[in-house]
């Protein structure tokens, strides 16, 4: 025989019918120990139970429906307009990642005018279990300007740090990057003085070594030091990196470096050895060790130590 179900009843059996209205009743008198006004919404967002606080800050504030059993809590956040709407949007947002399980806990704080004064309050929702579906406990409560303020310059000093610790990883990456640029520069500096001298060097030994007058051994030595200059000025630039060389006294200074006594150096420039002095005292000047006991070559070598040719030259002359 056919059941006939009367309109208003339930579909539940009636132990579970029981049962669940005990449960909510449970729910109700929980709730209604809170402070703050909350409300326990259902899957679909629709309000099922109000505490005491909810009805009693409606009924102040003659609100519509201080029960507001039956509204749909999300509906009512997403079209809501003016000055909170972004914030009301947000809020439903959350509680529908709370009811989805992608969220445990959502918090949004808010103004609110109430009775012509500006007000911020703050809303809490938390899932609850055991009622049947999933449902969220939301509460509001009221915090101060100053407690929002302090909040939002305490979020925003967090999310300074991570910035900075950001930026922080960013130049050290950058540092290492440049390093390793410098690194590389200065590897293709050397391959392309070893290429030059294993290059030229033989065939300038082999036309010094001819029968030259000193006019042309005087002129092959410059074109020596020349190259010289042409290879270590590429990527490295003395006048640029070491307090304003002049052409003249880099040219100087690499003979130096070359283990070259100021004769040979004069020779080699085809200018008089007074010159020389001249361009030595104002390159110990330029680097900060005029009448110092230092080695002009030695300095000279520690601007560039990654300069095997020129630890090497130095060896070779103190073995002569």
């Amino acid at each position: 025989m056919e059941r006939r179900i009367s309109p208003g009843q339930s579909l539940m059996p009636k132990r579970t019918l029981e049962q669940w209205k005990a449960t909510r009743k449970i729910a109700g008198l929980v709730i209604d120990s809170f402070p703050s006004n909350s409300a326990i919404v259902d899957e679909h967002g629709v309000i099922r139970v109000t505490n005491r606080a909810w009805r009693e800050f409606a009924r102040v504030h003659n609100m519509e429906h201080p029960e507001a059993i039956g509204m749909n809590y999300l509906n009512l956040a997403d079209s809501a307009t003016g000055i909170c709407s972004e914030m009301a949007r947000e809020a439903a947002n959350g509680i529908k990642e709370v009811l989805k399980g992608f969220s445990t806990e959502v918090i949004v704080d808010y103004p609110c005018k109430v009775a012509d004064e500006q007000r911020w309050f703050r809303m809490h929702a938390t899932p609850v279990k055991g009622l049947g579906p999933l449902r969220v406990v939301i509460s509001h409560h009221e915090i101060n300007a100053e407690t929002f303020q302090e909040d939002r310059i305490e979020a925003l000093e967090k999310e300074l740090k991570f910035e900075r610790a950001n930026q922080e990883s960013v130049r050290t990456a950058l540092k290492v990057l440049l390093q390793r640029r410098e690194e590389e520069r200065r590897e293709t500096e050397e391959r392309v003085l070893s290429g030059i001298r294993q290059a030229l060097q033989p065939h300038l030994d082999k036309l010094h070594n001819t029968r030259l007058d000193s006019d042309q051994k005087r002129l092959v030595s410059a074109i020596q030091a020349q190259l010289h200059t042409l290879a270590t000025q590429f990527g490295y630039n003395l006048a640029a990196k070491h307090l304003n060389l002049t052409p003249q006294e880099i040219n100087v200074a690499n003979l130096i470096l070359d283990g070259k006594a100021t004769k040979e150096i004069a020779d080699a420039l085809n200018i008089s050895m007074n010159a020389i002095e001249f361009h030595r005292k104002n390159i110990r000047k330029k680097l900060g060790i005029r009448n110092k006991r230092v080695s002009l070559r030695c300095r000279l070598l520690s601007l560039e130590p990654s300069c095997v040719h020129q630890q090497f030259n130095m060896w070779k002359t103190d073995r002569r």
